[in-house]
């Protein structure tokens, strides 16, 4: 389960395998939304979530409608207290975020504090991928750091937003400068899922997120997931499955991972964001 957080002193627990069904009107886009998280085949979930203003029309118009899924490294210390740590600080942070100013530069600002303050909390030893997006007056502001996805479904196709930063990803940058590019090579690499970035970390030297904000059309789609989908199902069956109301979505979603059993099935965290006049 996680926390949905509105205020200070206001909370809400939302059991984390059910879907929730919002729906709120501002800046003539309504926002209608279902949420996804199961353990697979892991014995502990380490993956946290939080959706922001999601039920206030008045918030949402004001101070916009803010969500985060953050994964936390298994392969670490604390894996889920680190995730929880990094959603609680990235909340904090947008409350303090003043939304007159360059939003996207301050959702980069809140990365490297999220960052610092993990790495003090932690001492080093745990580290978390985050996904968060900002929806304020019809348009889109994310971040990113690690191989955590953000996608957009639009006019029929799914386009991912953010990179992730892996490994693999490193070795292509390096190699389009070379003379030729052993694809298979880097592809076969058991190195190459890697995270070359996560937060937590003494430093941190990539952010994802967008400079300029992405104008938010009617029947756009957004997904906010950890890997445990992203690199467990192919595009194809993700962009179908996002042609439906976001709960049934999250129905499809859950169904093709359970279809695939893989045996190495890694904790999953969806959050589908459908955009309606």
């Amino acid at each position: 389960m996680f926390l949905f957080k509105k205020r200070p002193g206001s909370r809400k627990v939302i059991d984390g395998g059910r879907t929730i069904k919002l729906k709120n009107e501002s800046d003539s886009l309504s926002y209608r939304i279902g949420n996804l998280q199961r353990v697979g085949s892991r014995s502990s979930q380490e993956d946290s979530f939080a959706l922001v203003n999601a039920l206030d029309v008045n918030e949402i118009a004001q101070n916009g409608f803010f969500a985060i899924v953050a994964d936390g490294m298994g392969g670490m210390r604390e894996g889920k207290l680190v995730s929880e740590a990094a959603v609680e600080d990235f909340v904090q942070a947008f409350h303090s975020m003043d939304k007159n100013g360059n939003i996207p530069e301050q959702m980069a600002d809140n990365v490297r504090l999220v960052n610092k303050a993990l790495y003090r909390q932690f001492d080093g030893d745990g580290g978390t991928t985050a996904v968060c997006i900002l929806l304020y007056q019809g348009k889109a502001f994310w971040t990113s750091v690690g191989d955590s996805s953000i996608y957009l479904r639009r006019d029929g196709g799914l386009y991912r937003l953010n990179q992730a930063h892996t490994y693999q990803n490193e070795l292509f940058l390096k190699e389009i400068y070379k003379d030729t590019i052993d694809k298979k090579a880097i592809e076969n690499n058991p190195d190459g899922v890697r995270l070359s970035e996560f937060l937590g970390n003494s430093r941190l030297d990539a952010i994802d997120y967008n400079r300029k904000p992405l104008n938010l059309r009617n029947q756009d789609v957004i997904l906010l997931c950890s890997d445990g989908i992203s690199s467990y199902l192919d595009e194809a069956v993700i962009n179908n499955a996002l042609v439906h109301p976001p709960e049934k979505a999250c129905e499809l979603l859950q169904s093709a991972l359970e279809v695939q059993s893989h045996r190495n099935q890694d904790n999953y965290t969806a959050l589908i964001i459908s955009c309606l006049k």
